[in-house]
C-alpha cells in the first residue's frame, strides 16, 4: 500500500513546480518597460534557469550533464525562436507564455506492439488533454483583462505554439535520457559477459524525435480546438462561454477514451479530467481578474 501513487500529491508537486518555475521569467521581464530590454533579461534569466535545471535533471537521471543540458538549451532557444516568429506581426508586449510539459511517455522498455502502441495513444490523449487546459485557460485568462478579441486569439495562438514546442523539448530532453540509460546498460553488459545486443534489444529502444513530434502533436490538435472554438467571436462573454462549453465536451471524450485506454473507471476518470479543467480555467480567470483591478 506504500507504493501506491498518491495523485493529490503528484497534482500539488506539479502545480508547485510549474509556478516556481514559470515565476523566474514573468518576475525577472514583467516589470521591465523597454521591449528588447524586456526579451534580453526574459532570454537570460530563463537560459541560466535551463542550465541549472538541466544539469540537475541529467545527475538525478545518471545521464551526461553536458548532453542533456545543452539539449535542454537548445530546444528552449528554438521554442522562443519559433513562437516569436509565429507572433512577430501581433502585440505581445504584455504576454508572457511558457507552458512546461508533464511527462506522459511509455515507461515500460520491453513492451508487445499492441501495449506499446496503446501507450502511445495514451500518451498522446493526455497530451491533448494538455493543450486544451493550457490554451483554453490562458484565453479566459486573458479574457478576463482584455475584452478584445485580437488579444484572446494572439494569446491562445502563442500558448499553442509555446506548449507545443515545450511539450516537444521536454519529450525529446526525456526520451534522449532514458535511450542514453539504456545504451549505457547494454553497454555495460557487453563488457561483463561479452554478449553483443540483440536485434530485438536494439530495437526497443525509445525514439526520441518520434516521441517528440508525437508529444508536439498532440499538444497541439488538443489546443486548436479552444482556439479555433471562440477566437473569432467578437462578444466577450460568448467568446468566454464558447470556449468553456467545447474544451469541457473535449475534455469528457479525450478523458472516457483515456479511461478506457487505461482500464480505468470511466465515469470517475472523466469527472477527475472534467473538473481539473475547470479548476484551471476558473483559477487562471480569478488570477488575472484579481491583477487587473
Amino acid at each position: 500500500m506504500e507504493n501506491i501513487p498518491s495523485p493529490s500529491r503528484a497534482a500539488l508537486a506539479s502545480f508547485l513546480a510549474f509556478a516556481m518555475e514559470a515565476l523566474l521569467p514573468l518576475l525577472a521581464g514583467g516589470f521591465i518597460h523597454a521591449w528588447w530590454v524586456r526579451i534580453v533579461v526574459v532570454c537570460g534569466v530563463s537560459n541560466l534557469a535551463l542550465v541549472g535545471f538541466g544539469a540537475a535533471s541529467a545527475v538525478l537521471g545518471h545521464a551526461s550533464v553536458v548532453k542533456i543540458t545543452v539539449r535542454v538549451l537548445v530546444g528552449e532557444w528554438m521554442a522562443m525562436v519559433f513562437t516569436y516568429d509565429s507572433n512577430q506581426n501581433q502585440d505581445l508586449s504584455s504576454l508572457q507564455i511558457t507552458i512546461k510539459p508533464l511527462d506522459n511517455g511509455p515507461t515500460n522498455p520491453n513492451p508487445s506492439h499492441d501495449s506499446r502502441r496503446a501507450q502511445w495513444l495514451r500518451a498522446a490523449i493526455l497530451g491533448s488533454i494538455d493543450g486544451i487546459v493550457s490554451v483554453a485557460s490562458i484565453m479566459i485568462g486573458v479574457g478576463a483583462a482584455n475584452a478584445s478579441t485580437k488579444a484572446m486569439l494572439v494569446s491562445g495562438l502563442a500558448g499553442l505554439v509555446a506548449g507545443a514546442c515545450s511539450m516537444a523539448i521536454g519529450e525529446l530532453v526525456s526520451v534522449y535520457a532514458q535511450y542514453d540509460t539504456e545504451v549505457a546498460q547494454m553497454g555495460r553488459r557487453k563488457r561483463e559477459s561479452g554478449e553483443e545486443p540483440g536485434d530485438e534489444e536494439m530495437g526497443n529502444l525509445p525514439s526520441p524525435a518520434r516521441a517528440a513530434l508525437a508529444s508536439f502533436l498532440a499538444f497541439a490538435i488538443g489546443a486548436l480546438l479552444p482556439l479555433l472554438a471562440g477566437g473569432f467571436i467578437h462578444a466577450r462573454w460568448v467568446r468566454i462561454v464558447v470556449v468553456c462549453g467545447v474544451s469541457s465536451l473535449a475534455l469528457v471524450g479525450f478523458g472516457a477514451a483515456s479511461a478506457v485506454l487505461g482500464d480505468a473507471h470511466v465515469v470517475k476518470s472523466t469527472l477527475r479530467v472534467l473538473i481539473g479543467g475547470w479548476l484551471a480555467m476558473l483559477f487562471t480567470y480569478g488570477v488575472v481578474k484579481a491583477f487587473d483591478r
